[in-house]
């Protein structure tokens, strides 16, 4: 069984629970603020998987983060992730492993960045 680094630390952080007899309630609702410590990468190794978590910083309101496990040196899974702030209490969203259809190869293209839509090159 897969555990996300950070997840773990959040679940306690928001009270997600661990099942214990006895938990103290939050000194104040937790907000997508409280978990900026969490941005940036972590890592692990359990069982022969290699496990890559990245954080990025609370933002608009959410923060969003993406895992990757690799085995013998080709991953074996990854997911996308984030959590925001929903009827007053933090929830973690979870996209694992996307099904994006046929590959299709990267070109030189132009992307929509900043609001007046210009594009920039992808590399």
């Amino acid at each position: 069984m897969r555990i996300h680094l950070a997840l773990l630390t959040v679940g306690v952080l928001i009270g997600v629970g661990t099942g214990g007899a006895s938990q103290v309630p939050p000194a104040s609702p937790a907000s997508i603020a409280s978990l900026a410590w969490m941005a940036g990468s972590w890592s692990s190794t359990a069982d022969g998987v290699e496990m890559e978590e990245q954080w990025m910083a609370p933002r608009g309101g959410a923060m969003v983060g993406m895992h990757r496990d690799v085995v013998k040196g080709r991953m074996v899974s990854f997911e996308f992730f984030r959590i925001e702030k929903q009827n007053g209490q933090l929830v973690y969203l979870s996209s694992p492993a996307p099904i994006f259809g046929p590959a299709s190869k990267a070109r030189g293209t132009e992307r929509p960045s900043g609001r007046n839509g210009a594009g920039r090159r992808l590399r």
